[in-house]
C-alpha cells in the first residue's frame, strides 16, 4: 500500500486544498470493498508516527470525510495517537459520541515558563507569517479575561515543541510564490511547517492552563478549534462545473468602455432559463486571458427608490455574520435571527439591503480558507417571514424552509490556484440562488424596490516583473421586472 501511504503523507502537503482532497480520497480508499482492509492498517500505522498534536488531528480529518460504517474502532484508533490533544478529544466525540470521551492530554505539556523566559526573535517576528492573526488575538483575550500569561506559555511551548522536532524555521516562501507578486499584496494559501509547530504549542498552552490554572474545559474546548483542520459538514461541499450561464460574458467587461448593464442583464436572464431560479450573489472570475487576479461580483438588492452609494466601497460587498453551529462542527441548523438594520450596506442616500450575508460558522476548519475567503453567501434570515435553516446536501448548501429547500449555494473552481490578491480571493467561483417568488414577497414586505449592484475587480502588470495594480468599476441599476418577474 505505498500509494495509500503516499496519499497520507498528502496531508503534510503545505496547500491546504492539496490536504482536503488528499483526506477525502483517502476516505473513499478506505471505503474501498476490496483495498479498505490494508487502507486502514496504513492509516493506523501512519497516526501512530505522528509527531505532533496537530498532524495527529490532521488525520483525523479523514475520518470527519469518512461515514461511520467505515470507521475503525475507537480503541484501535485510541491506542495509536501518540500524541493526544484536547482538539483530538474534540474531533474523536464529534466522531464516536462519548464512546470517545478521555483526558488522556491534559498532561501534555512542558510545564510552566519561568519567570525569566523570555520568546524568542524568531517566535515573535514570523508568528503572523505562519499562521493567522486569529490564534494570538485568542490568547490575548483570554490573557485579558484570566490575568495569566497565556502568550508567554504559548512561545514557551513552541521553544520545546521546536527543540524536539527540529522544524525547520520556515521564512518567506519564495518557491511559492515570487517577490514581485509578494509586493504587490498577493498571498497564498498555504500552511509551512512552522504552521504545524505554531499551532501544535497553542494547543498545548490550552492543556497547560486547564491542567495548571483551572480553565473551565468547555472555554478551552472553544478556543482549540480555531485549529480545526476542517468543518465536518463543510467536507461535503464539492466543486461543480462552472455554470453554462457565464458563458463567457465576465471578459466583456474588461474593456475600460464597457457597457454593464446589459451584459449583467444577459447573464442573469441566461441563469433564470436554465432552472427558474434567480442568481442573488455571483463570484466569479475572468478568464485567464484577462488576467490571473480578478472578479466580478454581481449581488440582488433591495434598493430604495432614492438609493445613492458611496464612493469608496465595493457596491456588492456583504456584511459577514457569524454563526456558533448549533451542533459540534455540523454545518446545519437553524440560522439565528439576523436584524435587517445591522446588514443594510452604507449608502450615500437611502437604502441597500442584500438579500445575502457570508456566513461564518464556528468551528469553521482553516482547510476550507479558499471557500470562506470566497464568502458563504447564502440567504439572510430577515428576507423571509419564516425561520431558515442551513443544510450541506449534494455538494452544495441549501436554505431550507421547514424542510423545503428555498436557495441552494453552489461553488466551483475556475483554473484554480493558491494565490490570491489583496481585496481578492483564489479562483474559485460561486453562485446563491433563489425562487423569483420569494424575491418578491421580500420586496413587498420592505416596501423597496429589487435591483442589482456589481463591482469588477482586475489586477493587471505589463510585465511579469511589474506590481500588479487594481482597477476596479461599479455599478447599480433597479430590475423593473426584466429579470425576477
Amino acid at each position: 500500500m505505498d500509494s495509500a501511504r503516499f496519499l497520507l503523507e498528502r496531508l503534510n502537503w503545505p496547500v491546504r486544498f492539496v490536504r482536503l482532497q488528499a483526506a477525502r480520497e483517502y476516505a473513499r480508499l478506505m471505503a474501498d470493498e476490496s483495498l479498505g482492509a490494508a487502507a486502514l492498517q496504513t492509516y493506523l500505522t501512519w497516526m501512530s508516527e505522528r509527531r505532533t498534536e496537530n498532524e495527529v488531528c490532521w488525520g483525523l480529518a479523514v475520518l470527519f470525510a469518512e461515514r461511520t460504517n467505515h470507521l475503525p474502532s475507537i480503541d484501535a484508533l485510541s491506542q495509536n495517537l501518540q500524541r493526544p490533544s484536547i482538539l483530538a478529544d474534540y474531533m474523536l466525540k464529534e466522531i464516536y459520541g462519548s464512546a470517545a470521551a478521555g483526558d488522556s492530554w491534559t498532561s501534555r505539556h512542558s510545564g510552566g515558563a519561568h519567570a525569566s523566559f523570555e520568546p524568542g526573535e524568531y517566535f515573535l517576528r514570523h508568528q503572523g507569517d505562519q499562521i493567522p492573526p486569529l490564534l494570538s488575538l485568542e490568547l490575548r483575550r483570554l490573557e485579558q479575561l484570566s490575568g495569566r500569561p497565556f502568550l508567554k506559555q504559548w512561545a514557551f511551548e513552541w521553544q520545546h515543541m521546536q527543540t524536539s522536532t527540529r522544524a525547520p524555521l520556515s521564512g518567506f516562501p519564495y518557491h511559492f510564490l515570487e517577490a514581485s507578486l509578494e509586493r504587490s499584496g498577493v498571498t497564498a494559501q498555504l500552511d509551512q511547517r512552522q504552521g504545524d509547530t505554531y499551532r501544535s504549542a497553542y494547543l498545548r498552552t490550552l492543556h497547560y492552563a486547564v491542567d495548571k490554572w483551572r480553565m473551565p474545559l468547555d472555554v478551552a474546548s472553544a478556543a482549540a478549534t480555531k485549529c480545526l483542520p476542517l468543518n465536518r459538514g463543510l467536507v461535503d461541499v464539492r466543486s461543480v462545473d462552472r455554470p453554462q450561464w457565464i458563458g463567457e460574458l465576465p471578459d466583456e467587461f474588461a474593456p475600460d468602455n464597457a457597457s454593464f448593464e446589459p451584459i449583467i442583464k444577459a447573464m442573469l436572464k441566461a441563469a433564470t432559463k436554465t432552472d427558474g431560479l434567480v442568481p442573488v450573489h455571483l463570484r466569479t472570475p475572468l478568464s485567464l486571458k484577462i488576467s490571473e487576479f480578478s472578479s466580478l461580483t454581481v449581488s440582488c438588492a433591495l434598493l430604495s427608490e432614492n438609493f445613492t452609494p458611496t464612493t469608496d466601497e465595493d457596491y456588492a460587498e456583504l456584511r459577514t455574520s457569524a454563526w456558533d453551529l448549533p451542533e459540534g462542527s455540523l454545518f446545519s441548523g437553524s440560522s439565528r435571527p439576523l436584524p435587517a438594520d445591522d446588514y443594510a450596506r452604507p449608502t450615500l442616500q437611502g437604502t441597500r439591503l442584500p438579500f445575502c450575508v457570508d456566513i461564518f460558522p464556528f468551528p469553521f476548519g482553516y482547510w476550507m480558507g479558499d471557500l470562506l475567503h470566497l464568502g458563504l453567501s447564502l440567504p439572510a434570515s430577515y428576507i423571509f417571514d419564516k425561520p431558515i435553516s442551513y443544510h450541506c446536501k449534494g455538494g452544495g448548501i441549501l436554505t431550507e424552509i421547514n424542510g423545503q429547500p428555498i436557495g441552494r449555494w453552489t461553488t466551483w473552481n475556475d483554473h484554480w490556484n493558491y494565490l490570491y490578491p489583496k481585496g481578492g480571493n483564489t479562483r474559485c467561483g460561486s453562485v446563491s440562488e433563489m425562487r423569483p417568488a420569494d424575491i418578491i414577497a421580500a420586496a413587498d414586505r420592505f416596501g423597496l424596490k429589487v435591483g442589482w449592484t456589481a463591482d469588477i475587480k482586475i489586477w493587471r502588470r505589463e510585465k511579469s516583473y511589474d506590481e500588479l495594480e487594481l482597477v476596479k468599476k461599479s455599478t447599480f441599476f433597479f430590475d423593473d421586472k426584466e429579470i425576477v418577474r
